[in-house]
């Protein structure tokens, strides 16, 4: 998966790496693409687009309907449904750390298996519900895509209310403290597919116009929020 360059010779379409449909608890349906010079995230449910590239690995945070969008610099980005999500929700795999990687294959495709745990250990045979609720370890699925620095995994990572890897997530289950797996994964991943896509696909469109911070762009998204943090 990893290593494939951009198409130079169609002067219409660069040769996406990969093109992943997954679901994500915070945002429903999503589609990764990227390359190793760009990463774009479409949340087709949501109605907003994450797009962050080389050189300088700024994020472009836009909704195509409103033709609105908000950029800065991507280790500065933290959309606000993260932040709610992470202070509101028990279950919040976000303190996770990864305590071992290994090289697997997932649908087909190389990539790497990540082994998480939360450093903060519970103790005790009868623990209050929201302690049982708390996440206690996962496993993550990543790709790790030369050219990429590990700041632009960061962002989109923090975007998506996980926790940090050296890779571009794929897959995540997570177990919580009463020891049962959560029902519903972090990620459930549907595909993994090579696809060339326009050459402006990883561009900012024309037309629009710069809000004065990510939750302008973004408004009216937060009552999806609660659902989740049932």
């Amino acid at each position: 998966m990893a290593g494939n360059k951009v198409n130079t010779n169609d002067a219409t379409s660069v040769q996406a790496v990969t093109e992943v449909a997954f679901r994500s608890r915070i945002h429903g349906p999503c589609t990764l693409t990227y390359n190793s010079s760009a990463i774009r995230m479409d949340c087709t449910s949501r109605g907003v687009v994450f797009l962050i590239k080389a050189p300088d690995w700024r994020m472009y945070y836009f909704k195509p309907s409103s033709k609105v969008y908000f950029d800065c610099p991507g280790k500065d980005f933290i959309p606000d449904d993260v932040k709610t999500f992470h202070s509101m929700r028990p279950g919040s795999p976000g303190a996770l750390k990864p305590i071992s990687y290994r090289k697997t294959i997932l649908m087909g495709r190389p990539c790497t298996f990540c082994v998480m745990e939360n450093p903060q250990k519970v103790i005790g045979a009868k623990l209050p519900r929201w302690q049982k609720l708390l996440i206690k370890s996962g496993e993550l699925w990543i790709d790790e895509v030369p050219g990429i620095p590990i700041d632009a995994f960061h962002t989109i990572q923090r975007s998506l209310g996980l926790p940090y890897t050296k890779g571009l997530p794929l897959k995540m289950n997570t177990v919580n403290n009463d020891g049962f797996n959560v029902s519903e994964p972090e990620l459930k991943l549907y595909s993994i597919n090579y696809k060339k896509v326009p050459r402006d696909f990883f561009t900012l469109p024309k037309g629009f116009s710069r809000a004065k911070n990510a939750t302008a762009v973004g408004e009216n998204q937060d009552p999806e929020i609660y659902e989740i943090m049932r």
